[in-house]
């Protein structure tokens, strides 16, 4: 299949309207302001989802939550400091005798999040302030 060439020339001469513009602006902000909203809630349900099962794989959190595995994968990143890989794998077996391998995931607990804090503090605190390179402006030093 072959894609239509774009008109750049063409797009670059084309005005914008101010109005225009700043409604983008506001339905950008309150679509972000909804999506927050939303994920904070996809959290929530899927920490009570880990809760009440005690392990599920990305696609069955999906699949029971209603919701893409994208959303899925999002939300397990960000409260990475409530969730741990369980250690077991679901095997897939696809049609060409190949396999998937899904993790489950679960919650970690109590003494699991206090040695995530720990190792973060940890990370934390062996993080240089700054880098030599960056105090010196250059890459490469001179004897």
């Amino acid at each position: 299949m072959t894609q239509p060439r774009f008109d750049w020339t063409a797009d670059a001469q084309m005005p914008v309207a101010r109005s225009r513009a700043v409604l983008a602006s506001h339905t950008s902000a309150t679509g972000a302001q909804v999506a927050n909203a939303m994920a904070s809630a996809l959290g929530l349900h899927y920490l009570e989802l880990l809760e009440r099962l005690g392990e599920v794989t990305d696609h069955q959190a999906a699949r029971i939550l209603g919701v893409g595995l994208s959303s899925i994968n999002s939300t397990r990143w960000r409260l990475a400091r409530w969730i741990i890989a369980s250690g077991h794998v679901e095997r897939v077996p696809w049609p060409s005798g190949r396999h998937s391998e899904r993790c489950f995931w679960r919650r970690r607990t109590p003494a699991e999040l206090v040695a995530y804090d720990d190792d973060q503090a940890t990370r934390q605190a062996c993080l240089p302030e700054e880098t030599p390179c960056a105090a010196s402006g250059s890459s490469a030093s001179s004897s």
